[in-house]
């Protein structure tokens, strides 16, 4: 196995097998892994790879002399890693979704995303 790729993104420590070397299989086609900065209050405390999760992007228009609007979108996404560095207040996951809802998230501002564990979400 010297010298050969891993196909999937694996924890640290994990043993290596013939079954999880070759060509990259994550993201699968069609798939891309978005990272997104996240603040307390963002996301839930126990969010970890494997989560399947729903990311909620809000924006808001400013309209002189009206009321601010607001308006929201939301992905489903499977959470590939999660990375709090020490004396950071910002959190990084790494979100693994469809290729345009990465696209657009790339474009959010800072603060205007949320992630929220689903149904299934190995809470």
């Amino acid at each position: 196995m010297e010298g050969r790729p891993v196909a999937y993104s694996l924890p640290a420590g994990t043993l290596l097998t013939e079954s999880v070397v070759g060509d990259a299989k994550v993201p699968p086609p069609g798939s891309a892994v978005a990272a997104v900065g996240l603040k307390a209050g963002q996301f839930p405390p126990g969010l970890r790879a494997g989560n399947l999760v729903m990311v909620v992007m809000t924006s808001r228009e400013e309209v002189s002399d009206e009321p601010t609007s607001e308006t929201s979108t939301s992905w489903n996404a499977t959470v590939m890693a999660v990375e709090s560095p020490p004396n950071k207040e910002t959190t990084v996951a790494s979100l693994q979704m469809d290729n345009e809802a990465a696209r657009q998230l790339a474009t959010a501002r800072e603060g205007d995303v949320a992630v929220v564990i689903v149904n299934g979400g190995r809470g």
